[in-house]
């Protein structure tokens, strides 16, 4: 539902609520998992959950729920992407992907409570967090593979352009949707 909806008088519960479903919703979908043989980054559907938690709920929200969905990783919790958690998974070459989440769904918040709603801008500031991701997971790639520039592009960036702007514009037609149905 719009945003209006959750913060309109009454409903402040929504955000804590709906903070917990979209945390419940990351920890879903990241087990969801297609593995690369050349690289150590799985494609996921975890981003449905980050992009939908900037769509859905306020900055404060947002950081809110992804912080939490990492820290339930850190604590033993196997809901990372293949069932996995603990330090070892964020000290290693995925790890600043997780790490990204969190900030991620700010900027999705931000951007939206900026600039406005609409699919056009869904899905920019959607993609707009991905790129950042790109870049917190790139370097901590870069950093523990001590592969090349051009390898680490090819195991971390490359393979996930499609479906993670795939995956991106779902988002942001089902937050569009939802919108709509909410103003009705």
């Amino acid at each position: 539902m719009s945003r209006a909806f959750y913060q309109s008088k009454g409903f402040r519960w929504k955000q804590p609520a709906m903070a917990v479903l979209l945390l419940l919703f990351t920890a879903l979908m990241a087990q969801a998992v297609l593995p690369l043989g050349f690289t150590p980054v799985p494609n996921t559907f975890a981003l449905m959950g980050v992009y939908l938690t900037g769509a859905f709920l306020d900055k404060k929200w947002a950081l809110f729920c992804q912080v939490c969905y990492v820290g339930l990783g850190l604590a033993g919790l196997p809901v990372f992407p293949g069932s996995v958690s603990g330090l070892h998974v964020i000290s290693g070459p995925t790890g600043g992907y997780l790490l990204a989440y969190p900030l991620m769904a700010v900027l999705i918040a931000y951007g939206l409570e900026r600039w406005g709603r609409g699919i056009f801008r869904l899905t920019l500031f959607m993609v707009l967090a991905q790129i950042f991701g790109y870049l917190i997971g790139g370097v901590q790639l870069l950093l523990i593979t001590k592969a090349p520039l051009d390898a680490a592009w090819q195991m971390g960036v490359a393979p996930f352009l499609l479906p993670d702007f795939i995956q991106a514009l779902a988002s942001a037609v089902i937050a569009a949707v939802v919108d709509r149905v909410s103003r009705r």
